[in-house]
């Protein structure tokens, strides 16, 4: 799984493959790799041992989205069909490489965007004829069995505020270079305008390359973090005009940064109620009158998971306005889910429904019944077992298991990690390492005991430790890269001893 928890969608699925009689290994793909923008394992996991398990398993298929935890090794030395899920439309790439080799003969590839289709074939031919539009899942029963008397929320968004540092740092850069900065805007406004165009060509007729190297990243990577920042910028304008309406915001915990931007919107931040699973999730749309949603840039027409979910529940769905949108093509054009084209639209409808009860009641009853067949989470479990041609040969009788993997099961042996020197060695650079515990990764590489990791992480501060990451986006040598991402591991190893 992508993320450390399990997030409510997934449970969902999670519990679908338990109630069809599927038995369920589960690897947390942060278990595996050091943070999802990784292009390897961590080195304390071994990789032969994670293969060894998926082949002494032989399981009827490897699930995972956005192509998490997915190495080249599993690719090579694996022979079960791969399903992956875009829920984004960038892939991780865990393997190591590039794109080019990113998916084999055994994938298949599943994205709830129409238009995405063709979009991956051409992107990744390997995969013609096996890329699989599949809209998103729900399960009306989870909403049926949560019923509150009296709505008490008045408008509810459930949503992400986007990393946006990763942006603010091209901008310092690129403003030294004003030229360089109106073409990354100039960028920017061609994302917002065309997701899918054509960003290799279009970074290198904006003459940007060089920010791709100064940053050790390609131009995807670039369009996803513009993306982020552009949905970040929308998501705060949007809600910030339906404040005053009676809003709730629930999300991910950096919504609390926002107050230089809206001081109104934070205080519309539930941040003491997380909604770290599918009943809380349930609870919030079932005591609100409106859900909002405001899809991320990167879903262009495509539906995210808040739609069918606000669909399934008591609340009325409004969502932005696309003149392709996949509700045209799967509920039709006359179906009537309001939407909204900017933000004085949105404001408009949720006062006229806040005012108008039997209009809203109406248009939930429609929506209920729309997903209450075809787009339930055991569907698309069915489904999975379908594409891949074998039969779905759980129990109904019998209820299947999730089991959550240590990552302790794909950990190298100690001797493998650590290149313990002894004292006399080191002895004479301690007074260096307790003074200037940054001062010089030369020594910090020659010193792999605990005992001197020890003695760096309680001798450095938060603002040393970012310094010495911004130190080795210089480094080129891989084996060099290697063993200082190898050193920060043990830093995170003994903060989590002490």
């Amino acid at each position: 799984m992508p993320d450390r928890c399990i997030d409510p969608y997934f449970s969902g699925l999670l519990n679908a493959f338990e109630n069809e009689g599927v038995d369920v290994h589960l690897i947390l793909a942060n278990d595996l790799v050091g943070n999802l923008q990784a292009h390897c394992l961590k080195n304390e996991i071994s990789e032969s041992k994670l293969i060894s398990y998926i082949n002494t398993l032989n399981p009827d298929f490897i699930f995972n989205s956005n192509r998490a935890g997915i190495t080249k090794g599993i690719l090579e030395n694996t022979t079960c069909p791969i399903i992956t899920w875009m829920v984004d439309l960038m892939p991780f790439l865990h393997h190591g490489g590039d794109h080019k080799d990113l998916f084999c003969e055994r994938d298949h590839l599943i994205t709830s965007s129409f238009k995405s289709v063709e979009v991956f074939e051409t992107i990744y031919p390997v995969l013609k004829n096996r890329v699989h539009y599949i809209p998103v899942a729900t399960n009306i029963s989870d909403f049926n069995s949560i019923k509150f008397n009296k709505k008490d929320i008045n408008i509810s968004f459930i949503g992400s505020l986007f990393d946006f540092q990763y942006f603010n740092k091209i901008i310092d850069y690129c403003k030294e270079t004003p030229w360089a900065f109106r073409n990354l805007m100039t960028l920017t406004e061609c994302i917002r305008k065309d997701y899918y165009l054509d960003v290799e060509k279009k970074v290198s007729d904006l003459n940007l390359d060089f920010v791709l190297k100064y940053f050790s990243i390609d131009a995807h990577f670039l369009k996803a973090i513009i993306s982020n920042t552009i949905s970040n910028n929308d998501r705060i304008k949007i809600l910030g005009s339906i404040t005053d309406l009676g809003l709730h915001l629930y999300g991910t915990v950096n919504w609390t940064t926002i107050g230089q931007y809206s001081l109104k919107l934070l205080s519309s931040f539930q941040f003491d109620k997380p909604i770290d699973n599918r009943k809380k999730l349930v609870e919030v749309y079932q005591r609100s009158k409106i859900s909002i949603n405001i899809s991320h840039n990167q879903a262009v027409d495509g539906l995210p998971y808040r739609i069918f979910d606000i669909m399934a529940s008591d609340s009325l769905l409004i969502t932005n306005y696309r003149k392709n949108s996949d509700i045209f093509l799967l509920f039709g054009k006359d179906f009537p889910i309001p939407m909204y084209r900017n933000k004085e639209e949105l404001r408009e409808k949720v006062k006229y429904f806040l005012e108008n009860e039997d209009e809203r009641v109406q248009i939930v009853k429609k929506c209920q019944q729309a997903v209450s067949e075809g787009y339930t989470f055991n569907d698309r479990v069915k489904i999975f077992f379908e594409i891949i041609r074998k039969p779905l040969h759980g129990s109904k009788s019998e209820i299947g298991k999730v089991t959550i993997l240590d990552k302790s099961l794909f950990r190298k042996k100690l001797h493998q990690k650590l290149n313990l020197l002894n004292k006399s060695h080191y002895e004479d650079k301690l007074l260096i390492l307790h003074s200037n515990p940054f001062g010089s990764l030369t020594i910090i590489l020659q010193l792999f005991s605990r005992k001197i990791v020890n003695l760096i992480v309680r001798s450095s501060t938060q603002n040393q430790r970012v310094i010495i990451k911004n130190r080795i986006k210089s480094l080129t040598t891989p084996n060099f890269r290697r063993k200082v991402d190898y050193v920060l591991e043990l830093f995170g190893i003994m903060r989590a001893n002490k």
